[in-house]
């Protein structure tokens, strides 16, 4: 399981880690092994001697591995590995704490230092954050194994502390800055490296405390002090009143859902701020003391014309350089695959080497059937794989368990008695979403108790129950269909939430991509919806849903909410049928509101399992402007623990509760309401 978002890697190992950074020259017995390798492999004559830049060659006397471990940046662990045999195909990399396998990753990102140290093309490089951390709390150490090798490459990591370890697990998303306090706001930048194009959202804390949250700004372009750009956020957080109040106040910035601060952070806000006021000039003046110093740096242009063409000439050089570099790659793979076709060609004498025979017969072009333009149109992907209508009975699906066609002159559709399956006439290997339709439903309770799946896979999804009875169910596989699973759509009930009706019935079946079912069926909206949770509706504050017996459920820490949709009306209910706590004592202090407003909520011990508890939630909620509106569950922030920290196992995440569904119902109120 992963844990929350960290931010603030590099800085935080950037101290204890320098000297891993220092540059070194290339070791003249390893330099003359790449030589001779380059040598032998293009044909060409010996090349001189380079520099490796900030990479080191270890010499080895009795395997083509290579490599080095650089160091700990934005929160990953990077380095380089490289085979002098394969020198152009990435290698694996995986890092142990003692006999534990915390990650694995292909070494195949591109290092410029590396492409001149003539590694390849340059394509060796590896950033690796951890995927689990070790049994044992730190202080433990990290170790780079080149993958089916006993090639360990150095230095090793040592982790001393958990708040290094957890920002290792997490790397860092969230990048930003406060850059001051200026008309009643506080200014600063913030992106998101993991994803550039979000929009993040940003709350303010003073002296711990959430006041406000708000998305960032404009999108702005920024140079680092390196010299690299970056598509950053601006955000402008208006200050509230009471800080005017003559105290000294904290204040910070955390982006996301983390409670991470952002560079700057805290800030002194107050009569007293000297000290702050003080450090900010000073940063100010330093900052622009290293400007001047590069335009020292730089030649006066006594001809702008002249400056001009310097620069070009520089830019074209950089650019030659990265030619000549790709150039050698290439002349060096036609080398190889001229040797290699040479070889070929001594083993097949008989053959004419100018006439290359096809094995088997060539089909001709027209005797593939082409798809219609259409399938390739956004349209044409949104289209259903398989569509069936189940009014009448049909071969095209065959019913085991609990379902079965009605008689001759009854209601139409698939009869759901009981748990069942259907079997269709076509089968889907990879994941898909599907699409129900039916009749029958009376009961919102009965659908709390259903759990569908596909292929033997339970499903993600939501129900939408109109007025007359009608449903639909749209969802998608958790996982791909487990090996040997029974084929077809089954519904199973849990007899401790709801016993089948007999009344329900399905008429329709759509079968899409995975992802590519319609949100919604219908354009008015339900009287009742029951979430089965881990779908596209999750908002924020949830884990990634886990699979079980039952169906699928979600963790979530201190709040999650989960964007509902039902008929607008002055009075709502909301049903949770299964709460497991990660703590008995935090589920006294759950709340729940829809559309903004706080609901009644009443919670019980479930008999069938007394450490799962049951909730019901009810009241008057406002009116949402949106169609797709929220009900938000939360836990005060102090009651927020990690099962690590309960001594249950080494899962770092702060966890509250799971769940497996929720419905809400557009209800009238209690007579005397």
């Amino acid at each position: 399981m992963k844990a929350n978002t960290a931010v603030g890697g590099y800085s935080t190992w950037q101290n204890s880690l320098r000297a891993y950074d220092a540059p070194r020259l290339v070791e003249d017995l390893g330099m003359v092994r790449a030589r001779g390798f380059f040598n032998r492999l293009s044909g060409g004559a010996e090349r001189s001697g380079e520099q490796a830049g900030e990479h080191d060659v270890s010499t080895q006397s009795e395997t083509s591995h290579e490599g080095q471990v650089g160091g700990i940046v934005d929160g990953a662990i990077v380095g380089w590995a490289w085979d002098s045999k394969r020198p152009y195909d990435p290698l694996e990399v995986e890092l142990y704490s003692g006999g534990i396998l915390l990650a694995r990753g292909k070494a195949d990102r591109f290092d410029i230092d590396l492409a001149r140290a003539r590694r390849g093309n340059g394509l060796h490089r590896f950033e690796l954050r951890l995927e689990r951390l070790p049994g044992q709390a730190p202080p433990f150490v990290i170790r780079a194994v080149i993958a089916g090798t006993e090639r360990e490459l150095h230095p090793a990591i040592t982790i001393t502390t958990l708040q290094q370890a957890e920002d290792l697990l997490s790397g860092s998303e969230y990048i930003g800055r406060i850059t001051g306090i200026e008309n009643g706001m506080i200014s600063g930048w913030v992106y998101n490296r993991r994803n550039p194009h979000e929009l993040p959202v940003l709350t303010l804390r003073i002296g711990g405390n959430p006041v406000l949250s708000l998305p960032a700004g404009d999108q702005v372009v920024m140079a680092d002090e390196e010299g690299t750009t970056n598509t950053v956020y601006r955000f402008r957080l208006p200050l509230p009143a009471n800080v005017a109040d003559g105290q000294l106040h904290v204040l910070s910035v955390s982006a996301g859902n983390t409670d991470r601060e952002l560079a700057g952070s805290p800030v002194l806000f107050g009569p007293s701020d000297l000290a702050s006021m003080s450090r900010g000039l000073i940063m100010t003046a330093d900052r622009l003391t290293r400007i001047e110093r590069r335009l020292d740096l730089l030649p006066v242009p006594g001809d702008i014309v002249t400056f001009e063409n310097s620069i070009i000439s520089r830019l074209l050089a950089r650019f030659d350089t990265l030619l000549n570099i790709h150039r050698d790659g290439v002349e060096r793979e036609l080398a190889l695959l001229r040797r290699q076709i040479s070889d070929l060609m001594t083993q097949v004498p008989i053959r004419d080497p100018d006439v290359i025979e096809p094995a088997e017969p060539v089909t001709a072009i027209d005797a593939h059937t082409l798809q219609p333009e259409s399938a390739f149109t956004p349209l044409g992907r949104s289209m259903p794989l398989a569509g069936y209508e189940l009014e009448e009975p049909t071969a095209a699906v065959k019913l085991y368990g609990a379902f079965g066609w009605p008689k001759r002159g009854k209601a139409t559709g698939i009869l759901i008695a009981g748990d069942g399956r259907l079997e269709l006439d076509r089968s889907f290997d990879a994941k898909v979403s599907i699409v129900l339709s039916g009749r029958g439903a009376r009961s919102r309770t009965e659908f709390q108790g259903m759990v569908v799946a596909a292929n033997g896979s339970p499903m993600s999804g939501r129900f939408d129950m109109a007025a007359n009875g009608d449903w639909t169910f749209i969802g998608t596989q958790i996982d791909a269909a487990p090996e040997g699973a029974a084929r077809g759509i089954s519904i199973k009930y849990l007899p401790d939430i709801a016993k089948a009706s007999g009344e329900v019935s399905l008429h329709s079946i759509l079968v899409f991509g995975a992802g590519r079912a319609p949100e919604h069926v219908g354009s008015v909206a339900p009287e009742g919806v029951v979430i089965n949770v881990g779908g596209d509706n999750m908002g924020h504050g949830w884990y990634p849903v886990e699979p079980g017996a039952r169906g699928g459920y979600c963790w979530m820490g201190e709040e999650g909410v989960i964007s509902v949709r039902v008929r607008q009306s002055g009075f709502y209910r909301v049903a949770i049928p299964e709460i497991r706590p990660l703590s008995p004592d935090i589920i006294s202090r759950m709340h729940v509101s829809l559309f903004g407003e706080p609901l009644k909520l009443e919670l019980s011990a479930r008999p069938e399992d007394s450490s799962t508890y049951r909730a019901i939630a009810t009241g008057v909620a406002g009116r949402s402007s949106e169609p797709d509106s929220q009900l938000r569950i939360s836990f005060p922030r102090d009651a927020i623990k990690s099962p690590m920290q309960l001594g249950l196992n080494n899962d770092l995440r702060p966890l509250s509760i799971a769940i497996r569904s929720v419905a809400v119902d557009a209800d009238e109120p209690p007579h005397g309401h």
